[in-house]
Protein backbone atom coordinates (compact mmCIF):
# COMPACT_ATOMS: atom_id res chain seq x y z
CA UNK A 1 0.00 0.00 0.00
CA UNK A 2 1.82 3.47 -0.96
CA UNK A 3 1.63 5.73 1.08
CA UNK A 4 1.81 9.53 0.65
CA UNK A 5 2.49 12.87 2.43
CA UNK A 6 -0.75 14.03 2.68
CA UNK A 7 -1.50 10.85 4.73
CA UNK A 8 0.96 12.69 7.18
CA UNK A 9 -0.61 15.96 6.90
CA UNK A 10 -4.10 14.43 7.87
CA UNK A 11 -2.19 12.33 11.08
CA UNK A 12 -1.04 15.82 11.84
CA UNK A 13 -4.17 17.58 11.60
CA UNK A 14 -5.73 14.89 14.01
CA UNK A 15 -2.57 15.40 16.16
CA UNK A 16 -2.44 19.08 16.68
CA UNK A 17 -6.27 19.66 16.27
CA UNK A 18 -5.47 22.02 13.02
CA UNK A 19 -8.48 21.42 11.07
CA UNK A 20 -8.90 24.53 9.66
CA UNK A 21 -8.14 24.59 5.67
CA UNK A 22 -8.24 28.38 5.65
CA UNK A 23 -6.04 28.87 8.13
CA UNK A 24 -2.71 30.52 6.90
CA UNK A 25 -0.69 28.62 10.21
CA UNK A 26 -2.02 25.19 8.76
CA UNK A 27 -2.83 24.94 5.03
CA UNK A 28 -1.17 21.62 3.34
CA UNK A 29 1.96 23.13 1.88
CA UNK A 30 3.31 24.75 5.42
CA UNK A 31 2.67 20.82 7.14
CA UNK A 32 4.24 19.63 4.17
CA UNK A 33 7.60 21.47 4.94
CA UNK A 34 7.46 20.87 8.31
CA UNK A 35 7.65 17.15 7.50
CA UNK A 36 10.45 17.93 4.83
CA UNK A 37 12.49 19.42 7.16
CA UNK A 38 11.79 16.98 9.66
CA UNK A 39 12.75 13.99 7.20
CA UNK A 40 15.93 15.51 6.01
CA UNK A 41 17.31 16.87 9.03
CA UNK A 42 15.35 15.87 12.09
CA UNK A 43 15.55 11.81 11.16
CA UNK A 44 18.86 11.52 9.98
CA UNK A 45 20.33 12.03 13.32
CA UNK A 46 17.44 11.09 15.61
CA UNK A 47 17.12 7.14 14.37
CA UNK A 48 19.67 5.18 11.57
CA UNK A 49 17.16 2.68 10.37
CA UNK A 50 18.19 -0.33 7.88
CA UNK A 51 16.89 1.61 4.70
CA UNK A 52 19.10 4.82 4.79
CA UNK A 53 21.77 2.69 4.69
CA UNK A 54 23.74 3.15 1.51
CA UNK A 55 26.87 2.89 -0.58
CA UNK A 56 28.88 6.22 -2.63
CA UNK A 57 31.11 5.34 -5.28
CA UNK A 58 33.40 8.13 -7.07
CA UNK A 59 36.30 7.91 -8.49
CA UNK A 60 39.58 9.97 -8.26
CA UNK A 61 42.83 10.66 -10.21
CA UNK A 62 45.90 12.55 -10.20
CA UNK A 63 47.54 14.49 -13.14
CA UNK A 64 50.80 16.53 -13.17
CA UNK A 65 48.70 19.38 -12.15
CA UNK A 66 45.59 18.08 -10.34
CA UNK A 67 45.49 16.77 -7.00
CA UNK A 68 48.95 16.24 -6.69
CA UNK A 69 49.06 16.25 -2.55
CA UNK A 70 46.50 13.23 -2.91
CA UNK A 71 43.95 15.04 -1.15
CA UNK A 72 40.10 15.61 -2.15
CA UNK A 73 37.03 17.20 -0.81
CA UNK A 74 33.46 15.94 -0.86
CA UNK A 75 32.49 18.50 -3.35
CA UNK A 76 35.40 17.21 -5.81
CA UNK A 77 33.71 13.88 -5.57
CA UNK A 78 29.91 14.91 -5.71
CA UNK A 79 29.46 14.02 -1.97
CA UNK A 80 27.42 17.22 -0.96
CA UNK A 81 24.73 16.54 1.21
CA UNK A 82 24.63 12.75 0.57
CA UNK A 83 25.58 11.19 3.92
CA UNK A 84 25.19 11.86 7.62
CA UNK A 85 27.46 9.52 8.75
CA UNK A 86 29.79 7.51 6.79
CA UNK A 87 31.58 4.23 8.24
CA UNK A 88 35.03 3.46 8.00
CA UNK A 89 34.59 0.06 6.08
CA UNK A 90 35.99 1.71 2.61
CA UNK A 91 37.14 -0.36 -0.63
CA UNK A 92 38.99 0.64 -3.59
CA UNK A 93 40.05 -0.68 -7.22
CA UNK A 94 41.42 0.31 -10.31
CA UNK A 95 38.34 2.03 -12.08
CA UNK A 96 40.27 -0.29 -15.63
CA UNK A 97 42.04 -2.90 -14.58
CA UNK A 98 43.76 -5.37 -16.87
CA UNK A 99 41.72 -7.65 -18.41
CA UNK A 100 38.55 -6.30 -15.96
CA UNK A 101 39.36 -7.95 -13.40
CA UNK A 102 38.66 -5.65 -11.18
CA UNK A 103 39.84 -6.61 -7.32
CA UNK A 104 38.56 -4.51 -4.16
CA UNK A 105 40.59 -3.57 -1.57
CA UNK A 106 39.67 -2.42 1.44
CA UNK A 107 41.15 0.87 2.84
CA UNK A 108 42.18 1.74 5.80
CA UNK A 109 40.64 4.96 6.97
CA UNK A 110 42.16 7.01 10.07
CA UNK A 111 40.06 9.91 11.86
CA UNK A 112 42.86 11.50 14.09
CA UNK A 113 45.42 13.47 11.39
CA UNK A 114 48.09 13.38 13.96
CA UNK A 115 48.31 9.30 13.82
CA UNK A 116 47.67 9.71 9.77
CA UNK A 117 50.35 12.48 9.04
CA UNK A 118 52.86 10.97 11.80
CA UNK A 119 52.98 7.68 9.33
CA UNK A 120 53.49 9.45 6.41
CA UNK A 121 54.40 12.99 7.29
CA UNK A 122 54.21 16.37 5.94
CA UNK A 123 55.28 18.46 3.07
CA UNK A 124 56.94 15.45 1.58
CA UNK A 125 54.50 14.92 -1.55
CA UNK A 126 57.42 15.20 -3.88
CA UNK A 127 59.97 12.53 -2.72
CA UNK A 128 56.82 10.46 -2.07
CA UNK A 129 56.68 6.96 -4.75
CA UNK A 130 53.28 7.57 -6.01
CA UNK A 131 51.35 3.69 -6.51
CA UNK A 132 48.43 2.06 -5.20
CA UNK A 133 46.80 4.00 -2.21
CA UNK A 134 46.42 1.61 0.81
CA UNK A 135 45.26 4.93 3.82
CA UNK A 136 42.98 7.23 3.74
CA UNK A 137 42.44 10.12 6.10
CA UNK A 138 38.91 11.05 6.36
CA UNK A 139 38.74 14.08 8.12
CA UNK A 140 36.05 17.26 8.34
CA UNK A 141 35.12 17.32 4.76
CA UNK A 142 38.90 16.03 3.41
CA UNK A 143 39.63 13.06 2.26
CA UNK A 144 43.96 12.49 2.04
CA UNK A 145 44.77 9.29 0.15
CA UNK A 146 48.34 7.61 0.96
CA UNK A 147 50.43 6.17 -0.90
CA UNK A 148 49.11 9.10 -3.36
CA UNK A 149 47.37 7.65 -6.69
CA UNK A 150 50.06 7.48 -9.35
CA UNK A 151 49.57 9.94 -12.18
CA UNK A 152 46.86 9.84 -14.87
CA UNK A 153 45.62 6.40 -13.49
CA UNK A 154 42.03 5.94 -12.57
CA UNK A 155 40.97 4.70 -9.09
CA UNK A 156 37.31 3.84 -8.17
CA UNK A 157 36.59 4.10 -4.13
CA UNK A 158 33.10 2.50 -2.55
CA UNK A 159 32.18 4.23 1.12
CA UNK A 160 29.34 2.89 2.87
CA UNK A 161 27.20 5.28 5.49
CA UNK A 162 23.80 6.30 6.20
CA UNK A 163 22.38 8.61 3.59
CA UNK A 164 20.31 11.83 4.70
CA UNK A 165 16.61 11.88 3.35
CA UNK A 166 15.40 13.96 0.45
CA UNK A 167 13.25 16.64 0.56
CA UNK A 168 9.30 16.24 -0.05
CA UNK A 169 6.14 18.48 -0.88
CA UNK A 170 2.46 17.65 -0.33
CA UNK A 171 2.07 15.76 -3.61
CA UNK A 172 5.15 13.62 -2.74
CA UNK A 173 5.15 9.50 -1.66
CA UNK A 174 6.51 8.09 1.07
CA UNK A 175 9.89 6.68 0.60
CA UNK A 176 8.94 3.76 3.05
CA UNK A 177 5.16 3.30 3.80
CA UNK A 178 5.58 2.26 7.62
CA UNK A 179 7.59 5.60 8.32
CA UNK A 180 4.48 7.09 7.76
CA UNK A 181 3.28 7.90 11.87
CA UNK A 182 6.56 8.28 12.84
CA UNK A 183 7.33 11.12 10.03
CA UNK A 184 3.61 12.49 10.54
CA UNK A 185 4.37 12.90 14.59
CA UNK A 186 7.85 14.00 13.67
CA UNK A 187 6.69 16.79 11.82
CA UNK A 188 3.97 17.51 14.35
CA UNK A 189 5.93 18.01 17.33
CA UNK A 190 8.55 20.45 15.41
CA UNK A 191 5.52 22.17 14.60
CA UNK A 192 4.20 22.47 18.33
CA UNK A 193 7.31 24.11 19.44
CA UNK A 194 7.18 26.57 17.10
CA UNK A 195 3.33 27.25 17.58
CA UNK A 196 4.18 27.63 21.38
CA UNK A 197 1.54 24.99 22.17
CA UNK A 198 1.05 24.65 25.92
CA UNK A 199 3.14 22.10 28.25
CA UNK A 200 0.40 19.26 28.45
CA UNK A 201 -0.21 19.22 24.94
CA UNK A 202 3.22 19.02 23.96
CA UNK A 203 3.73 16.24 26.54
CA UNK A 204 0.97 14.37 24.62
CA UNK A 205 2.64 14.70 21.51
CA UNK A 206 6.35 13.59 22.94
CA UNK A 207 4.12 10.19 24.24
CA UNK A 208 2.92 9.56 20.63
CA UNK A 209 5.92 10.52 18.35
CA UNK A 210 8.25 8.20 21.60
CA UNK A 211 6.08 5.17 20.57
CA UNK A 212 6.42 5.61 16.38
CA UNK A 213 9.90 6.13 17.26
CA UNK A 214 10.27 2.68 19.30
CA UNK A 215 8.14 0.68 16.34
CA UNK A 216 10.21 2.50 13.64
CA UNK A 217 13.65 1.22 15.40
CA UNK A 218 12.00 -2.53 16.11
CA UNK A 219 12.09 -3.25 12.53
CA UNK A 220 15.95 -2.96 11.75
CA UNK A 221 16.39 -4.04 15.76
CA UNK A 222 14.82 -7.34 14.08
CA UNK A 223 17.05 -7.30 10.90
CA UNK A 224 20.33 -7.00 12.56
CA UNK A 225 19.15 -9.83 15.26
CA UNK A 226 18.71 -11.74 11.57
CA UNK A 227 22.72 -11.21 10.79
CA UNK A 228 24.06 -12.63 13.54
CA UNK A 229 27.69 -12.87 13.65
CA UNK A 230 29.64 -16.09 12.99
CA UNK A 231 31.75 -18.00 15.91
CA UNK A 232 35.25 -17.48 15.96
CA UNK A 233 37.48 -19.89 17.42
Amino acid sequence: MTENVSDCIAIMRKALGRSNLNDPDSTDVLFASYISDFMQYTMTDDVKIFEQFGTFTFDIMTTATDHTDGIWTFADVGMIDNFSNLRLETYISLKAPADSSTSWTKLTVIQDPATFWGIWGINNKDVLVRGYPTMMLLYGTQMAFRTIPEDDTAYQVQMYGYTINSGVDQTSVLPMDYWKRYVAYGGAMNYARDYRFEPDALSLLKDAFAHEKKLILTRTHNQIKRSRCLPRF
